[in-house]
């Protein structure tokens, strides 16, 4: 290894085709297909934060399927819950 040389070249060097070019990521669409929210006891669920701070969970699952030779569908899942201790 020379003084020039460093990990992270030889790691792109790796990723290029053999044409020499890097492979290319796209956004081609966008979309919400499920929304919800609910606070069913809105407004006074909110005031108090300072005392009585809620249990918050968050979970993130992220889904790919195959639409096409040069074509894939990202499914990003993000789900989070706040409770008031009780």
């Amino acid at each position: 290894m020379t003084g020039t040389d460093s990990g992270t070249d030889k790691g792109n060097k790796a990723n290029a085709r053999d044409d020499g070019q890097q492979p290319q990521a796209g956004l081609i669409a966008q979309y919400v297909r499920d929304l919800s929210f609910e606070n069913p006891n809105a407004p006074n669920s909110m005031q108090n934060f300072a005392q009585d701070r809620p249990d918050i969970a968050i979970n993130v699952n992220v889904g790919a399927r195959r639409l096409a030779e040069e074509g894939f569908e990202v499914e990003l899942k993000i789900e989070a819950t706040a409770k008031k201790q009780e």
